[in-house]
């Protein structure tokens, strides 16, 4: 989390170390020949304000984040929705929490009818542009 010193934070430290694990991990994984069926999602539960606070950091935001989605059945090399020019708010396509379960359950094989069976998210739809 990087309430202060979010630049130096993010440029030193949790950027270079995000791109080493997260390319570690799905480069094993097409090596072993398992990405194809498991799903990695890298996401976190909330953006970060647009705008910079009195401490040169950025707060938490849950209007507008994002995700990074690979193998288990996803299209790679997508993207998927986009915000407005401020970063505040999405401008097409939202994607919301129960869309992201609905997503991981039906790439996991429990389709409509066996969410519905077990009242989970029922109603929800899947991130269609990601399959």
């Amino acid at each position: 989390d990087t309430h202060s010193d979010n630049f130096g934070l993010l440029a030193d430290w949790h950027g270079p170390l995000l791109d080493r694990v997260l390319s570690a991990l799905l480069d094993d994984l097409h090596e072993r020949g398992l990405l194809d069926s498991t799903l990695v999602v890298c996401m976190g539960e909330f953006g970060r304000t647009p705008k910079i606070n009195s401490i040169g950091s950025r707060d938490h935001w849950h209007q507008c984040y994002f995700s990074v989605w690979a193998g288990g059945g996803v299209k790679p090399g997508l993207v998927v929705g986009a915000s407005d020019a401020q970063g505040e708010f999405p401008a097409r396509d939202p994607v919301t929490p129960a869309m992201v379960g609905t997503t991981i359950l039906d790439l996991a094989g429990m389709g409509t009818a066996a969410r519905a069976e077990m009242r989970v998210l029922e109603g929800g739809h899947v991130i269609d542009a990601l399959l």
